[in-house]
């Protein structure tokens, strides 16, 4: 088992990969100039309002080089509490799409919505069968968006575990209601 950890001294581009694409129901476009690392050693990701030839904003996003098949993966973030932003960590893959996710809304940072995406296959599938998502609204406690909290998510090959500041919020097994991912993803 390998440990990842990143503090953000810099940015170590064998590790993480900036995105400089986005994705079909996402009103922005990922630019690797929206993320930048303050004196603090904390990662900024920047919303901006920018006409680009395929969406009216830019933003950023961060995903790690290496792909893994389960694990345990750890995010200390503060949440936007702008309505219509969403702070995602998570793990994805397409080919077959597989996603297991932690969203803030900034509707409502007092919620955590989690969800997991499952498409059978193995790996190249393109078929779109299969194609689930199963949300859950957990309902935190506090305002995500006052203080930096740590999201966790512990995947194995029959249940996914989420945590925040290391409490258990959540737990699914496997067909309850959708199967386990079960080909490596990036975080």
């Amino acid at each position: 088992s390998k440990e990842v950890i990143e503090r953000f001294a810099e940015f170590d581009r064998g590790l993480w990969v900036l995105r400089d694409d986005t994705f079909p129901s996402n009103l922005t476009l990922f630019s690797p100039s929206n993320f930048a690392i303050g004196s603090d050693n904390v990662a900024r990701l920047i919303l901006r309002e920018e006409r680009t030839s395929v969406r009216e904003y830019t933003s950023a996003s961060i995903s790690s080089r290496q792909r893994h098949l389960y694990g345990r993966f750890v995010a200390e973030l503060r949440p936007s509490e702008v309505p219509g932003l969403i702070t995602g960590v998570f793990l994805h893959r397409n080919t077959p799409r597989q996603e297991i996710d932690i969203e803030v809304l900034g509707k409502d940072t007092t919620k955590l919505l989690l969800n997991v995406y499952y498409n059978p296959g193995e790996d190249g599938t393109r078929l779109e069968y299969g194609y689930r998502g199963a949300p859950a609204l957990i309902d935190l406690g506090f305002d995500a968006s006052t203080d930096f909290h740590r999201y966790e998510i512990e995947w194995h090959s029959t249940f996914i575990r989420w945590r925040v500041d290391g409490r258990l919020v959540y737990e699914r097994t496997n067909w309850d209601p959708t199967p386990i991912p079960h080909l490596p993803m990036q975080f």
